[in-house]
């Protein structure tokens, strides 16, 4: 039952974020794609293996699309998580720096 519960508090957490990215930037919906990590993706940027990988799409803070099948993270929200949690870990950290450069 958590579980479920989570799994809608993170679609609603996902539907306010791209609402406000979608208000802050109208030139989303014409210039720029919404592009998803799934979790492959994701253990490959930060040298993960599966099993880590699928513990942090569990975390609660971890703003994933656990609803679906594979699990999927929004890229700018993967990027906003690096950033707040850059401190917790150096691999945090080191990701975050590759990718706000490109």
């Amino acid at each position: 039952m958590n579980k479920f519960i989570l799994n809608i508090d993170n679609l609603k957490h996902l539907i306010n974020y791209l609402t406000e990215e979608i208000e802050n930037n109208k030139s989303l919906r014409t210039k720029q794609k919404i592009h998803f990590l799934n979790t492959k993706e994701v253990s490959e940027i930060l040298k993960l293996s599966t099993g880590q990988t699928q513990r942090l799409f569990l975390r609660e803070d971890f703003p994933a699309c656990n609803f679906v099948r594979p699990q999927m993270i929004e890229y700018n929200a993967f990027i906003q998580f690096l950033k707040e949690h850059q401190n917790e870990n150096d691999n945090f950290k080191n990701t975050y720096d590759n990718l706000k450069e490109d």
